[in-house]
């Protein structure tokens, strides 16, 4: 069985697809299987993840997100994005998230990890120039490191609002500059949120637009959170993390031309543990059960181990009621005690009495069956008859499902007449128009290599006010800064201020020289 504290698949009984996922086949099968289908839920962290494919007939994106509970207690938070689309860019994503979640395991810092992935990009060519960011959080501190390579930074979240913070100005991975490490402090009632450029970035429309649009929607959702002491302190499920996850997918503005991720980690109290007393009589178990599914419910247990743990919780009391009391060791009517409590990815039950339970007879009959049904279901038993009476101790691993869905195909913001124009004068390349599809790069490479005569020559790429840069336009300008600074030809990039081209670099830790393009520049 996977680790519980990582963002693996489980293997557990349940593997029904959680309420509001696609179903069937296309791409969101495909991301379905290769992403975490569930996040830890965990006792001071509010946890949830959400993921949305751009349509049904869009292949398999390199999006990817991950959550996992390193050995010093620390929440590791990734989400990140390969360039393009396909079985490459599905199996590259895949191959990036286990480094970090195998890296977070075993002790590395933030800068560490990184560093892994820039190693790893020398000898897997398809993870270049992948966008991260990644953040460490003390749940218990609020304090949290954090690095963002060419990627949006993390947003964080809470009663006042939505703030960024800073970038580390670390480039793309497998790019030269590997940035710094960043910290920061979370109050109590405050989170990160962290997304991919598909959830704020549309084809005519600039990532001030879809930021701003993500804190309208982070503002409105917070706001419609309970009043103090009409809410646990878990907040009942859906918890706030969720909700924002699932709000901040549908956003921005525009179409949804591209696989989007959102993962979100509010800080919050420890829960409650559960500590009830009944009377061994057949009568309490309706109280248990009762309980037993209030307590998982306002922890936000999904629904299938909701039950199981009801069950558990049902069995072993009864259990202790027929076979602990009523005999000459420990006349009735006695008590039995449940207790229980949420570790960190774990849910841990206890139902203990006074006597000694009778020996299985060999042949049940019809009775006996509950705690193989407990275990069966993926819950870990333990009898305990050391002490003065009996324990059964159920351990279940605590997770909350992923929300995958798809989205709704809609007509693009920008008309599908809107080409890219390639234009070259001496040593200069000139860009406008959308630079999002394999040929539209493909043609801005050939020219730039040209101009260049293959890096060796210096070469000025101006950037119109009207390029949206899509994320393989990026990575090919970083492989061309990085070819001309190897091989001593070297490659500066132009680009008007205010523009979403001169955001889209910046993200992505791309140097560039902003000015206005018309300065020197060959017309189109």
């Amino acid at each position: 069985m996977d680790d519980p504290r990582s963002g693996s698949t489980s293997g557990r009984w349940r593997a029904g697809t959680p309420a509001g996922d696609v179903g069937g086949t296309g791409a969101a099968s495909v991301q379905r299987a290769l992403l975490p289908s569930s996040v830890p839920l965990l006792r001071t962290v509010d946890l949830a993840a959400a993921y949305s494919v751009a349509g049904q007939d869009q292949a398999a994106g390199g999006d990817w997100f991950d959550a996992t509970v390193a050995p010093d207690g620390r929440l590791w938070l990734h989400v990140g994005d390969v360039v393009g689309h396909g079985i490459d860019a599905s199996a590259a994503m895949c191959q990036m998230r286990a480094v970090l979640a195998a890296r977070s395991l075993d002790g590395a810092g933030p800068g560490e990890a990184l560093g892994s992935l820039d190693r790893y990009a020398l000898v897997a060519a398809s993870t270049f120039a992948t966008t991260v960011c990644l953040v460490v959080l003390d749940p218990s501190s609020g304090s949290l490191e954090y690095v963002t390579r060419g990627h949006l930074p993390p947003l964080v979240v809470g009663p006042h609002g939505m703030r960024a913070l800073p970038l580390t100005h670390g480039g793309p991975i497998g790019a030269d500059g590997g940035g710094t490490v960043g910290t920061a402090r979370l109050a109590d009632d405050e989170g990160v949120l962290l997304l991919t450029d598909g959830v704020v970035e549309r084809t005519g429309a600039t990532l001030d637009a879809g930021l701003a649009e993500v804190a309208r929607t982070v503002a409105r959702l917070v706001g419609e959170r309970a009043p103090v002491g009409t809410e646990a302190p878990t907040a009942a499920a859906p918890g706030l993390a969720e909700r924002l996850a699932l709000g901040t997918l549908h956003a921005a503005p525009g179409a949804a031309d591209d696989d989007a991720t959102a993962l979100c980690a509010l800080r919050r109290p420890a829960p409650a543990g559960l500590d009830l007393t009944v009377a061994a009589e057949p009568t309490s178990l309706v109280a248990v059960r009762r309980e037993v599914d209030r307590w998982a419910r306002l922890l936000g247990v999904p629904d299938d181990d909701r039950a199981l743990l009801v069950l558990a919780a049902s069995e072993t009391t009864a259990n202790s009621i027929e076979h602990a009391y009523g005999q000459d060791e420990a006349p009735g009517p006695g008590a039995v005690r449940v207790s229980g409590r949420l570790d960190d990815a774990v849910l841990r039950l206890e139902v203990a009495d006074d006597g000694r339970w009778r020996p299985p007879t060999p042949d049940p009959g019809d009775r006996g069956r509950g705690l193989a049904m407990i275990a069966a279901g993926g819950a870990r038993l333990t009898i305990d008859r050391s002490g003065p009476g009996t324990s059964v101790r159920v351990e279940l691993d605590a997770r909350r499902p992923v929300r995958i869905t798809v989205a709704p195909h809609t007509t693009p913001r920008v008309p599908a007449a809107a080409t890219s124009r390639v234009a070259t004068d001496g040593g200069s390349v000139v860009v406008d128009g959308p630079l999002d599809t394999a040929a539209s790069v493909a043609a801005l490479e050939r020219a730039i290599w040209r101009q260049s005569r293959g890096a060796a020559l210096p070469v000025t790429i101006h950037v119109g006010t009207g390029t949206f840069l899509g994320s393989l336009a990026v990575s090919a300008l970083a492989r061309v800064a990085r070819e001309g600074a190897r091989q001593g030809g070297s490659v500066e990039i132009v680009v008007p201020p205010e523009t979403s081209a001169a955001l889209t670099l910046a993200l992505a830790g791309t140097p560039a020289s902003v000015r206005p393009t018309a300065e020197g520049a060959p017309t189109l």
